[in-house]
């Protein structure tokens, strides 16, 4: 005999009802209740004594308050025989306070005296379903029991006693309820007791919010609403913490500042989180865009729009950022909101304040616009990074190198907002392997380390003494003296000061010292943008920024210390034909007036190495990156080689890039094929000078053609073979002292897709240089274009108009 509580929004069912056993269920369509008035009512059903003696004291008391926000479920009384149960989805619908079992824990092994408790046993359910609960369950080796619960992950199971035949504890085989069958049990079922911890935000929020809640890397998928939450979160299943009960909060709108709490609910109770979230003025572009048809009315920037049959019940959200077009044909541009579901079909407008939906039009395709729609993305390449800003105190440690792909600044800004909001799927890191929305810090502790025994590797996952010292390794910043400091995010535990660290390849050492906490960058987690600058987060490092911003940003190193670049003269070059049409991949080239091949090799620059040293101290406005044409007297060559950083005399080379060749192509002194190496995904240039590290022989790439590809200029000698090496970024012959020359441009490159190509002088103004256009690639050729200018202490710009070379084409 079942019992309707709350107006029969909860069911209590009895020992051995239909459609429950000992158990407190919803029952209701929606809504949600205090754990306080579920227990009100629950003790109301209990002292019913309506006919003079109680109607259920037969029955122990299912729960028990400790305080009025927290309470217990399961064993109250010592006499009852059984737990009651309640199981997930009720647990949906309750809020304002902790809930945790009691004597759900079942003594193991069975001997038939011991607390029978419940089980959970993990299988798939296959056929049987949330009707089936209430009824008889058996498992083909004979345990029996009645079902309580059906989750995805597995069934929950009161035993029929304790004996050892119903431990439910088999590796193999089915079981069977009211006719349906589950998939394979396999492994012995779970028993202990659960914590429901119950969060609640507090603090100013932005209108229209959706909280969502990460437990253990994953997202809980929500049942709650839009705004504030007040809700009941598993922190420990029978018997096991997840995740060290640690919950991490997200309250992430677009065009809102964001914010985050890590919450530790391991010991359940009620927990407040505190958010704040508010416009963001530098971030209120839309991401998608779609131009209607049959539309009525004029639609307002800043409301918002929606499908469905009313605000409240949409099936699709977003805010207005700007409108164009017609009242027939309106473009819309906008951000999603809500469940983050596209438009599609009739979308209305929505006014906050007079809750009208008279404007509508049909949707159109909609498009990434804004943020979604760089002309090239930012790409994010996490790792220790040595990094030189200009402030005269060298190369600094970094944590992370974003290269801005010629964007300025603010696009950059609202491009990272974009890709950690709400619903930003694309992994950031392989290192961490979660989503855009997840994304908190490039490192949330640093650990100093001592006595290094073995080198660590970036991306792998770090231990330490305990099981629960955990982490996974971001940058390594490595002192070369076996002593370093590890940057790590997902740090589980509290790696001890002496205790010995590892990852699961070579790397070993002790810590030093205890780890130190990272001050996170909440509102926005690369950096913050204000007044048109953009400040960085700890351990961000940008380059190749649009050449208007060259004077608009600070950073933070890894080791939390506030760099400001020099003021620099923002160098600008846009590239169009006499049709005002830009041209992508011009190749820009800018050299200092006078400065023809004014550095001579020095005399240790053999073939294969890594950097390249000048007789010459290096005049400090050449920039930190950038190309080297080394002149080989000897021979009349030239070699061009890039260089990623150069101090004093010596030009530190790119990062080896190396393979060998697969197989030969009909034309083997100008073609390399080659499977082992990826040319579209590794720092490989049109340019680029490439050795053939078995024969010696070199070439300059001339085309990158596709993945296992490449053309190249007929090689110094023989022709490439299969199995022969390669080797890019380091020095293709032996140099000779003095005789071999060198030039060093300021810039050497090519325009993007809008035809603007950009840099940063550092040195003193006013500076004579020389420019060179050249586009001679594709269907359409240019006539070479050449010309002189000044870069002024406010820096340059060339608007460089080509004509098309009517020969050449």
């Amino acid at each position: 005999m079942s019992a309707p509580i709350l107006g029969g929004d909860f069911t209590v069912y009895f020992t051995n009802d239909t459609g429950g056993d000992k158990q407190i269920k919803w029952t209701g369509s929606t809504g949600t209740y205090t754990v306080k008035a579920l227990y009100k009512a629950i003790q109301d059903e209990f002292d019913d004594n309506t006919a003079g003696v109680g109607d259920n004291m037969e029955e122990g008391i299912p729960m028990s308050a400790q305080t009025p926000t927290q309470y217990t479920i399961g064993e109250i009384e010592t006499n009852d025989s059984e737990p009651w149960f309640i199981d997930p989805t009720t647990i949906q619908h309750l809020y304002g306070g902790s809930l945790e079992t009691t004597g759900w824990t079942r003594d193991l092994p069975g001997d038939g005296t011991g607390d029978i408790g419940i089980v959970k046993v993990p299988c798939a359910p296959g056929t049987i379903v949330a009707g089936d609960v209430g009824y008889a369950i058996t498992h083909a080796d004979g345990d029996a029991g009645k079902l309580l619960a059906v989750e995805a992950d597995g069934l929950w199971i009161r035993p029929d006693s304790n004996a050892l035949a119903n431990d439910f504890n088999s590796t193999s085989g089915v079981l069977t309820c009211n006719g349906h069958t589950s998939g394979a049990q396999s492994v012995a079922a779970a028993t202990g007791e659960n914590i429901w911890a119950n969060i609640y935000t507090l603090g100013s929020m932005a209108d229209n919010t959706d909280i969502y809640v990460y437990q253990n890397y994953s997202k809980i998928t929500a049942w709650w609403s839009s705004g504030h939450i007040d809700i009941l979160v598993l922190v420990q299943e029978t018997g096991t913490l997840i995740d060290d009960g640690l919950l991490t909060i997200f309250a992430r709108q677009y065009t809102q500042l964001y914010d985050h709490y890590i919450a530790n609910v391991s010991a359940g109770g009620r927990t407040p989180i505190p958010l704040a979230t508010s416009d963001d003025v530098n971030n209120d572009t839309g991401y998608r865009t779609f131009t209607g048809s049959s539309g009525t009315g004029i639609f307002t920037a800043l409301n918002a729009i929606y499908v469905g049959a009313s605000w409240a019940a949409a099936t699709a959200k977003g805010i207005l950022t700007t409108v164009g077009g017609t009242e027939a044909a309106p473009i819309l541009t906008y951000y999603l909101i809500g469940n983050l579901t596209d438009m599609s079909g009739t979308v209305y407008e929505y006014d906050f304040v007079t809750d009208s939906r008279t404007t509508y039009c049909t949707t159109g395709t909609p498009a990434d616009t804004g943020p979604a729609n760089l002309a090239a993305d930012p790409t994010f390449t996490f790792g220790a990074t040595q990094q030189d800003i200009g402030d005269s105190f060298g190369n600094q440690p970094y944590d992370v190198l974003v290269d801005l792909q010629g964007n300025t600044l603010a696009d950059f800004y609202e491009f990272t907002k974009y890709i950690t909001m709400q619903g930003a799927e694309e992994p950031l890191t392989t290192a961490y392997g979660h989503k855009g929305e997840q994304y908190i810090t490039v490192g949330e502790k640093r650990i100093a380390y001592d006595g290094q025994t073995g080198a660590f590797t970036e991306g792998l996952v770090l231990t330490g003494a305990t099981a629960n010292d955990t982490a996974v390794i971001i940058a390594d910043h490595n002192n070369g003296d076996n002593t370093g400091t590890l940057i790590v995010g997902d740090v589980r535990g509290i790696f001890a000061d002496n205790n010995a660290i590892t990852d699961s390849s070579t790397g070993a050492a002790n810590v030093a010292g205890t780890p130190v906490t990272t001050l996170i960058s909440k509102t926005a987690p690369f950096g913050t943008f204000a007044g048109g600058r953009f400040f960085g987060a700890r351990g961000v490092w940008i380059t190749n920024t649009d050449g208007g911003d060259v004077n608009n940003y600070e950073l933070v190193d890894s080791n939390n210390v506030s760099r400001t670049p020099p003021a620099a003269a923002p160098v600008n070059v846009h590239v169009e034909n006499s049709a005002g049409t830009s041209i992508q991949y011009a190749q820009v080239f800018i050299r200092k007036v006078g400065y023809y091949y004014s550095y001579s090799s020095d005399a240790g620059n053999s073939a294969g190495d890594a950097d390249f040293v000048v007789n010459e101290v290096v005049d400090t406005d050449i920039p930190q990156s950038g190309w080297l044409h080394v002149w080989d007297k000897s021979t009349n060559t030239k070699q061009n080689y890039r260089f990623q950083s150069w101090a004093t005399k010596t030009f530190t080379l790119n990062a080896t890039v190396s393979g060998s060749a697969t197989s030969t192509h009909a034309e083997p002194t100008t073609h390399l094929i080659s499977t082992s190496t990826n040319f579209l995904t590794a720092d490989v240039e049109e340019g680029d000078t490439i050795r053939n590290t078995t024969t010696g022989a070199w070439a300059v790439v001339d085309e990158i053609v596709d993945a296992d590809n490449i053309t190249t200029t007929a090689l110094s000698s023989g022709q490439w073979t299969s199995g022969d090496g390669f080797s890019f970024h380091t020095l293709a012959i032996n140099y000779t002292d003095n005789d071999d020359l060198v030039d060093i441009p300021l810039f050497n490159g090519q325009t993007n897709a809008s035809g603007n190509t950009s840099l940063s002088y550092y040195g003193s103004t006013p500076v004579s240089i020389v420019v060179r256009v050249r586009s001679n690639e594709g269907g359409t050729k240019y006539v070479p274009y050449d010309t002189s200018g000044t870069i002024q202490s406010s820096g340059y710009s060339l608007t460089a108009v080509l004509t098309e070379d009517e020969v050449a084409t």
